[in-house]
């Protein structure tokens, strides 16, 4: 495991695991931990057939996906613990205190919240000392849920339970939904089993935040796809409460503002390439020794 311990001082990296679904550890403030997980480059279908169950939007349309490069996402939804970490203060509670602990994922957010000025996403560059993380893209979003998967789900297509809110044991072990939660509303992290790259919470749980505005896709086959631009909604991801939208396929939009508070809707951090950090070391220590041609190996 490749880990980055962080303050406003310093960052130092320890040993990597190099391996599929290789994770980087950031520390925030306060001693918090930030898993995040590496996501290999590839080419997947985006999107859904127009026959998939679920597929009930007319959103879907299904079309060829290239990322060139790795990336890394957020093991979880960001917890409430993390939010505070990095802003200095208690989640907002403006849509509820239905679910207010430090494993719960952080809601009643906005893009404007996480990725404007003053956000999340600002205030962790700073602790970084370099713009490092950002939201994930809709197109890294899907190919991370899928995790080289063509199903429905990354767990299988499930067809044979309901797509409401009935019971379904295909589904337990990997994410919460009205099937499981009652009523529901935000879960504990990390609670269920990850899906093949090692992500969890993927499905059900919460709608997340990308930082893509909405659009209709088209059949085209795109490479490193950012979405739209302007100033309209913004893509939410990964579903909430019945079956059938939380499929990998499934999206909605989202105002960008305050308009969209809800307390079904959180989000996870991307970065493009963690290993571009230095090894860093706190002013004053002294007997310090890294030595870059072995990937991290270095002593205090």
């Amino acid at each position: 495991m490749r880990s980055y311990f962080l303050s406003s001082l310093f960052l130092s990296l320890l040993l990597p695991q190099a391996a599929l679904g290789e994770t980087v550890t950031i520390t925030l403030p306060g001693d918090v931990p930030l898993t995040m997980v590496k996501v290999p480059a590839g080419t997947f279908m985006m999107g859904s057939p127009e026959d998939e169950r679920g597929n009930v939007f007319d959103n879907e349309t299904q079309h060829q996906v290239t990322l060139t490069q790795d990336y890394y996402l957020g093991q979880t939804e960001v917890t409430q613990r993390q939010w505070e970490a990095v802003m200095g203060t208690p989640m907002r509670t403006e849509c509820g205190d239905i679910a207010v602990g430090d494993e719960f994922p952080v809601y009643c957010v906005t893009w404007d919240r996480i990725a404007g000025a003053g956000g999340f996403i600002e205030k962790l560059n700073q602790h970084l000392g370099e713009d490092l993380v950002r939201l994930p893209t809709e197109a890294e979003w899907e190919r991370a849920a899928r995790a080289d998967t063509g199903t429905r789900y990354s767990h299988g297509d499930v067809l044979e339970c309901s797509d409401e809110c009935e019971a379904c044991a295909a589904h337990d072990d990997y994410m919460w939904w009205c099937g499981n939660v009652s009523p529901f509303g935000p879960s504990l992290v990390g609670q269920k089993l990850p899906n093949p790259f090692g992500l969890n919470d993927m499905h059900g749980n919460m709608w997340e935040i990308v930082n893509d505005r909405y659009g209709e896709f088209t059949g085209d086959p795109v490479i490193d796809p950012a979405g739209p631009g302007g100033s309209g909604d913004v893509v939410i991801r990964g579903g909430g409460r019945e079956a059938w939208i939380n499929r990998s396929a499934s999206r909605l939009n989202a105002a960008p503002d305050d308009r969209s508070q809800n307390n079904e809707v959180g989000f996870r951090i991307a970065a493009t390439n963690l290993d571009s950090l230095a090894f860093r070391i706190t002013n004053g220590l002294n007997d310090a020794w890294y030595n870059a041609a072995t990937d991290g190996q270095g002593f205090l």
